[in-house]
């Protein structure tokens, strides 16, 4: 029921009707009323009868009626602004917005599709999950603010935001934008040697963390080792001997061996190698870090000597025998 209106010839009339004498007993009236909804929900439009009854100080009356039809109008999105247009991967953007519908008691349903696989729905009716924001400012329009975390770059390098607004009656506004996600390149935190200096024929382990605010990034991590290489992934599995451990937040830790069975090149008394750590994204940004380890010559040992004899006669042979090592 939308209510009624009464005038009268006596008056006065509510604001905005007219009752006119036309003479003869000729009468003319107006009378606005603003329908501030098709009801009931869930229709896309609705039929009113209007019932106008007139009635003299007799008690006589006279009635006419009239249909009228109230359709929906669908909200209406303003632009979208976002708090960045390009953010880095690992980062943030708040979407913010308006939006209006000229059916005060209608109630909405905002769905967010971020572009990356997650949505956020809010409701005129709440709550609202943490983080958002929807507002009645007054007359039918509304504001509402949400956030999103991009755990990656874009295939593409943007990500598409599409924000629809759904009415209680089945009315649809809509609205989009886009936000550029940059892939970010790895952090490698200084390398660490369990030696610095090694003999030739020994080992040296090295270990280092490195940082990527792209959660959802793979990596490929490739240790030069001046006499080789070791490659780790994150996906593995992974060479014996070596360890891949995510740390939580990006973070990852490594280690490896490595056997150094020579100095070289020769004639030196020992040598450095440059160890070369790279860590590669699945968007191909990398990083790298890097550490020396000095391998030092070791001189052959020689085992007790073997005399096929100890004395023999003038004019005789002995024979000489024996070993030695040498680690490089």
């Amino acid at each position: 029921h939308e209510g009624t209106t009464t005038i009268t010839t006596a008056g006065p009339n509510p604001a905005g009707t007219t009752f006119v004498d036309l003479g003869g007993g000729r009468w003319s009236f107006t009378a606005p009323h603003v329908y501030a909804d098709d009801n009931p929900t869930s229709t896309s439009s609705d039929s009113y009868t209007l019932v106008i009854t007139v009635t003299d100080d007799q008690g006589g009356s006279a009635s006419a009626v009239e249909t009228l039809s109230v359709s929906n109008v669908a909200p209406l999105l303003d632009p979208l602004v976002l708090s960045d247009s390009v953010i880095t991967e690992g980062g943030t953007v708040q979407l913010s917005g308006t939006f209006l519908d000229a059916g005060l008691p209608d109630t909405h349903e905002i769905l967010i599709d971020w572009g990356n696989g997650s949505t956020t729905t809010l409701s005129t009716a709440g709550p609202h999950p943490a983080g958002t924001t929807l507002t009645d400012l007054g007359g039918g329009l509304w504001g509402f603010s949400a956030e999103n975390f991009y755990t990656d770059e874009a295939a593409g390098g943007d990500y598409a935001i599409t924000v629809t607004v759904s009415d209680d009656d089945g009315g649809i506004g809509s609205a989009s934008a886009a936000v550029t996600v940059n892939n970010a390149g790895r952090l490698l935190d200084p390398l660490v040697l369990s030696e610095s200096a090694i003999d030739e024929g020994g080992s040296v382990t090295l270990s280092g963390t490195f940082a990527d605010p792209g959660l959802a990034d793979t990596h490929t991590l490739t240790i030069d080792w001046g006499v080789g290489t070791t490659t780790l992934t994150t996906d593995g599995p992974n060479p014996p001997g070596t360890t891949l451990t995510d740390l939580g937040g990006g973070s990852w830790s490594f280690s490896a061996d490595n056997l150094y069975p020579d100095d070289d090149p020769s004639g030196t008394p020992g040598d450095d190698y440059a160890i070369t750590v790279t860590v590669t994204d699945d968007g191909a940004l990398s990083g790298n870090a890097a550490t020396t380890v000095t391998v030092n010559n070791l001189a052959p040992s020689v085992d007790p000597l073997v005399l096929s004899e100890s004395a023999i006669d003038e004019g005789g042979s002995v024979t000489l025998s024996g070993t030695f090592t040498d680690p490089g």
